[in-house]
């Protein structure tokens, strides 16, 4: 914001308080976290295929991966499924 000057930052300004009027901007700095956080995710896996470390032992890159806020594998459908039944086991026993 200090970077802007004149017109630009006027503009935006106007932009954000019209979101603000409208109700709006709730949603779209929501949606703003959820990009970024996408975003984020997305460059994580992509150094997890890159490292060989992260191969699991169904040879797929990056199946040890573990996506934050699932805790389930991205990207090998045989660890998402054992993780998902360990899961709904974990729950059941607790139940």
């Amino acid at each position: 914001m200090e970077e802007l000057t004149g017109e630009a930052k006027t503009s935006l300004i106007g932009y954000v308080t019209s979101l603000a009027a409208n109700g709006e901007l709730t949603d779209r700095l929501a949606h703003v976290r959820s990009e970024r956080q996408s975003i984020e995710i997305a460059d994580a896996l992509e150094r997890a295929r890159a490292d060989p470390q992260m191969r699991c032992e169904h040879g797929t890159d990056a199946g040890r991966y573990i996506r934050p806020g699932t805790g389930l594998s991205a990207t090998c459908l045989i660890c998402r499924n054992a993780s998902s039944r360990q899961e709904k086991e974990t729950v059941t026993s607790n139940a």
